[in-house]
């Protein structure tokens, strides 16, 4: 049988050729590094070269494919995170005064359900609540890798989470990636914070997979949150999906 060697080549050609025009940050390179690692080590524990069956080999290459394309994503989302907090500022001193006070008395928002927000055919969509956790990786997922997302030091990570059921009596594909999906929360009326952009390959942001005919997953949206916010009393969910925004009930 035909052998291929895969060593840390995979690594130079995951983060090259993906690049736009955004320079991921000190932390997101980190991140998007070790997920390069984790897709190496896979193949060898003891961080040796070895060879792969032609069908390993194969299988690498397609996981190659996808965290290469999962990468071009969040840098494009990194980037329009980027401009939105632009615009978010440009238009909070528009509506100040020269006394400091606001002069927008805006009306209560509409409350829509998730479903409403990410309407895609054939599934059926809603929060499935949330957990303050200093880690969280995506390793219940059926695949062979594995993205770990962990919280700063004086941070804990928000998990918001949403079930996705393909309610058809087929196979579905889900697919968000296109969207421009992301979130942000109040936390006790008070703390404003937006979701992060990750390599998850469950992150609602850029998920991208095939459902089983009534079958249910699990997406999520990830906040980090300063410590003093991680007992939440009060926790208010808005999701952005390309220019629109829905407070969600």
């Amino acid at each position: 049988m035909k052998k291929a060697f895969v060593g840390m080549g995979i690594m130079a050609f995951l983060l090259t050729g993906c690049a736009g025009e955004v320079n991921l940050s000190d932390v997101d390179n980190v991140r998007v590094a070790q997920y390069a690692a984790d897709l190496v080590l896979k193949y060898d524990s003891n961080y040796k070269e070895r060879l792969l069956t032609e069908e390993e080999a194969k299988e690498a290459r397609e996981k190659l494919r996808l965290a290469a394309e999962k990468e071009a994503k969040l840098q494009e989302l990194l980037a329009a995170k980027e401009n939105a907090k632009k615009g978010s500022t440009a238009q909070k001193q528009e509506n100040e005064t020269t006394d400091g006070e606001t002069t927008n008395s805006a009306a209560p928002a509409i409350k829509y359900n998730v479903n409403d927000a990410l309407h895609s055919e054939g599934f059926q969509i809603s929060r499935a609540g949330y957990e303050v956790l200093d880690e969280y990786n995506d390793a219940t997922e059926e695949t062979s890798m594995f993205v770990d997302v962990q919280a700063s030091v004086g941070k804990k990570l928000l998990v918001t989470k949403y079930e996705i059921t393909n309610t058809s009596d087929t196979l579905l594909e889900c697919n968000f990636f296109s969207k421009d999906i992301s979130g942000s929360v109040v936390i006790n009326g008070s703390i404003n914070v937006d979701s992060m952009v990750t390599m998850l390959l469950n992150d609602l942001g850029t998920y991208k997979t095939e459902i089983e005919a009534g079958a249910t997953k699990e997406a999520v949206l990830i906040f980090e949150i300063p410590e003093n916010a991680a007992a939440v009393q009060q926790l208010e969910l808005t999701l952005h999906v390309g220019n629109e925004s829905f407070v969600i009930e």
